[in-house]
């Protein structure tokens, strides 16, 4: 037995303990690479079902603000030739009173103004799906809700016009007059670049996000 421990330099027993030992750490390495590995693995699966979460949530916006857009555009289509009307009563009356004619005249309080929705928009932005879209898309869409509050502006002017009691003096018929003529001639403007600005909008949205043409379920505007 010593004379195997001298000839060897390590006694049997310490030889066999050495062994197992390095079986053991190679196991322990082992095991080790797999728990990283199933770690890692765990963490790519769910950081890959957070991504998709959020892309279907971004397309789901997507849809609803398209529908929404295809819908104030109808509104604003329906409004757009009784707004024609009104301006062609309205012109003929101010030509007259130019003219010094005295005819009655029953102006309408309101602009035949359409019913613009923006809860999908708004609904987006609340649930921060916008900040999974990229950014042009996001400007896109910006783009014909801020036009909305500029016919909220023109719809105040008109009002202010329509209810101020010196408007209706006699003396100042005529300039108020030509002044509603020109309040409403600017809102149908604006009304025909919101309706390009629609159309740019819905086709952004279809080259980005080709699933959000499809149809969704969006409640209807209320009748203006």
């Amino acid at each position: 037995m010593n004379l195997m421990k001298v000839r060897s330099g390590v006694h049997p027993v310490e030889k066999r303990s050495l062994e197992s030992h390095r079986l053991s750490f190679g196991r322990l390495m082992l095991e080790t690479g797999m728990i990283v590995f199933s770690i890692l693995l765990a963490l790519g699966l769910e950081s890959w079902r957070e991504q998709r979460k959020h892309v279907e949530m971004a397309r789901t916006a997507l849809a609803s603000i398209r529908a929404e857009l295809l819908g104030n555009r109808a509104q604003i289509s329906r409004s757009l030739p009784l707004q024609r009307a009104q301006l062609a009563r309205l012109s003929a009356w101010v030509a007259a009173m130019e003219r010094g004619e005295s005819t009655p005249f029953r102006l309408e309080s309101g602009l035949s103004s359409p019913t613009l929705m923006v809860t999908a928009f708004d609904t987006a932005r609340a649930t921060a799906a916008v900040t999974y879209m990229d950014y042009d898309t996001v400007l896109a869409i910006s783009r014909p809700y801020a036009l909305h509050k500029w016919m909220s502006e023109f719809e105040g002017a008109w009002s202010r016009l329509v209810f101020d009691p010196h408007s209706w003096d006699e003396k100042n018929l005529p300039r108020s007059g030509a002044m509603l003529r020109a309040v409403l001639t600017e809102y149908m403007d604006l009304e025909e670049v919101l309706l390009k600005a629609y159309d740019k909008t819905v086709e952004r949205i279809d080259a980005v996000s080709p699933k959000a043409a499809k149809p969704v379920s969006v409640a209807p505007a209320p009748p203006s």
